[in-house]
């Protein structure tokens, strides 16, 4: 039994209580004569809702995928929104020369090709992908290594045009949190099968749903990648010395996914090292991983029943 303070997370904000537990269907209540009856509406009255508690197993199934998980997070409908709250302007970074860029082909959710940003944001780092659908037309990175196209974009002849993206970022806490979004960034709840997919299946298929898939697969944080744009880029003058100052070289690269890396591996250890302390010792926490997706997969595999 783990108990909480419900103002200490926000959750008595904006309803988001009631939101969750509307959702949960194994909200049964001692009635009548029942011995625990009384001592059930005791707690009713002195918390002023009626239903205080949820299983913990339900609620890391099912409150890390949508509706839960956007509600929970209060995740915009799209990604510009949330950039504005993260302190993020992804063009004007282009502009300048402030993302740090790399691109590939393929990636572990995608067969096609991938480009990754980073951008500085409000609590430490702000990732973007842009996916792309097979066959689609200027999804070459080589030839098309250049933003997607935009009002006043100086380099459209070299701007590719994406299907969709995953957004990961760091919250106040130094986790993170995730988005899924369509080329337009728009919000969406899981990701074209066609454009990206989940081996892990911590969903219960291949698709891959925001919030679950993406805390499973980033369960060590930021995963290392190797550009294969920076120095193969089939782009000449202005639109070559761009590349260069976007696509970092490996090792300013793998500096910044180390950083990441190490600040999100250091919140995890403060969220669940001490759950695992007198499981594991003192070397609970080193490394963890998080325990989300796994505690998902045994949920899927046998969900709580009446019988």
């Amino acid at each position: 039994m783990l108990a909480v303070d419900i103002r200490d997370l926000d959750w008595h904000r904006d309803n988001l209580w009631r939101t969750l537990v509307g959702k949960y269907p194994y909200g049964r209540r001692p009635r009548g004569d029942h011995p625990l009856a009384a001592l059930d509406g005791e707690i009713e009255q002195l918390a002023n809702f009626p239903l205080i508690m949820v299983n913990a197993d339900w609620f890391i199934a099912v409150a890390t995928r949508p509706p839960l998980y956007h509600a929970m997070l209060r995740l915009p409908d799209n990604a510009r929104d949330l950039e504005r709250r993260l302190d993020v302007d992804v063009l004007d970074d282009f502009r300048r020369g402030r993302l740090a860029r790399a691109g590939f082909f393929p990636s572990g959710v995608s067969g096609q090709n991938r480009l990754v940003e980073r951008h500085e944001a409000l609590y430490g780092a702000y990732w973007k992908s842009y996916d792309f659908k097979k066959g689609t037309q200027r999804q070459d990175l080589k030839r098309f290594p250049l933003e997607p196209d935009f009002a006043g974009n100086s380099f459209q002849h070299q701007a590719f045009v994406h299907d969709g993206g995953e957004i990961i970022f760091d919250l106040p806490n130094h986790l993170q949190g995730y988005l899924l979004v369509k080329g337009d960034d728009t919000r969406i709840d899981a990701g074209p099968i066609e454009v990206v997919s989940d081996a892990l299946k911590t969903s219960g298929t291949n698709e891959i749903v925001n919030g679950l898939s993406c805390l499973a697969c980033h369960q060590q944080g930021m995963k290392d990648f190797t550009d294969q744009i920076r120095t193969g880029a089939a782009v000449t003058g202005d639109a070559a010395r761009k590349v260069k100052r976007l696509y970092l070289d490996p090792k300013a690269m793998n500096d910044l996914l180390a950083r990441d890396r190490a600040r999100y591996l250091a919140a995890l250890k403060q969220a669940v090292g001490p759950f695992l302390g007198d499981v594991r010792g003192e070397q609970a926490a080193s490394p963890v991983s998080e325990p989300i997706g796994f505690v998902a997969r045994l949920y899927a595999l046998a969900p709580l029943s009446l019988a």
